[in-house]
């Protein structure tokens, strides 16, 4: 936001839009204070600025103080009170999600889809469908969130039905079937889908090659992987973490060598890869990490820390943890670990 910041700066006039965009981008980093300060210095405010800081306080989970500046709204729209939905439902709070979609003057697919995610994300099933068979008017998310939240809790067959009975189906709705299916460990469902699938992305192909991963069918993983059109990073990553995961190490690293690009997953990937198999050589690829130029989070960090303790290099396991900058209950455990072995 820092240049963003200065070129609002040097704006020779600013309108309603641009305030509401500072506004907007202070919240969506989860920087409050300057979201609101903004927001109190705006000359004018329209009903897309009040929503803006509303959404803000809501998804950062600020909700009391989301509803406080709700109700001193001068005039709210549909929007606003679906933001209102979202965050009591993002929270934890779905009765009080409800209770706002009820007193709603009026109403849209997207309020109705709302409220119905509120209740799948808080687990109740029921109430959620109950609504969407209520719903006047679905539209293709509607009925892929209904799919997506039978499938998170395991009712295939009931996400297989509504799935047989949508009007009309986008690339989304097959990927959330299929990627259902691998979550459910129903690899061969998810095949006979992908194959009748109208048209692919790399998502369909990559959900594919996850689920064949995890039912350790690596060699059918990457003839798929081989077959496809397009890769991206995640596709990339996947097929890494497919070898690493089945003690194949030495196949993921080939892999790993030639991404055209990598992030912490892949890192990530590779060194949990060589720690699960006890792999010799930790200490060299914990060095390349380490002075790789590319983002670290606490997993590859605790990851780098492992396989020195693996290898009872405990001395490098501490040097790690020492200049690591951020730890957490399972780096601190590692360490633990790896002095009292």
């Amino acid at each position: 936001m820092t240049e963003a910041r200065q070129l609002f700066d040097k704006m020779p006039e600013r309108d309603v839009f641009s305030w509401t965009s500072m506004v907007a981008g202070y919240a969506r980093k989860g920087n409050l204070n300057d979201a609101r300060e903004f927001f109190d210095r705006m000359p004018e405010k329209n009903v897309v600025s009040w929503t803006a800081m509303v959404t803000g306080y809501a998804r950062n989970g600020e909700i009391d103080e989301a509803r406080h500046l709700f109700d001193k709204m001068p005039e709210r729209n549909v929007f606003s009170w679906t933001a209102m939905i979202t965050g009591y439902a993002q929270n934890g709070k779905v009765n009080e999600a409800r209770r706002t979609f009820d007193e709603m003057p009026e109403r849209n697919v997207v309020s109705w889809t709302a409220i119905v995610a509120g209740y799948m994300e808080n687990g109740r099933i029921e109430d959620a469908r109950n609504l969407f068979d209520k719903m006047p008017e679905r539209d293709v998310v509607a009925w892929t969130l209904m799919i997506k939240g039978y499938m998170q809790n395991g009712r295939v067959e009931d996400a297989q039905k509504l799935f047989d009975q949508m009007p009309q189906k986008n690339l989304y709705s097959w990927n959330t079937m299929i990627a259902g299916y691998v979550q459910n460990q129903n690899v061969d469902r998810a095949r006979r889908l992908f194959d009748t699938i109208p048209n692919r992305n790399a998502i369909s192909w990559t959900a594919m090659v996850v689920g064949y991963a995890q039912m350790g069918e690596t060699e059918e993983a990457r003839r798929l992987f081989d077959k496809m059109p397009q890769r991206d990073i995640i596709s990339w990553n996947a097929i890494v973490t497919a070898y690493a995961q089945n003690d194949k190490v030495k196949e993921a690293r080939e892999l790993f060598d030639n991404m055209p690009q990598r992030d912490v997953v892949s890192w990530n990937a590779i060194l949990a890869g060589y720690e699960q198999n006890g792999q010799g050589a930790i200490h060299s690829h914990c060095l390349k990490l380490r002075h790789a130029p590319t983002e670290k989070n606490v997993v590859s960090w605790t990851a780098m820390m492992a396989g020195y303790v693996q290898e009872r290099k405990i001395v490098d396991a501490r040097q790690l943890f020492d200049i690591m900058p951020r730890r957490n209950v399972i780096s601190w455990t590692t360490m633990i670990n790896g002095y009292a072995r």
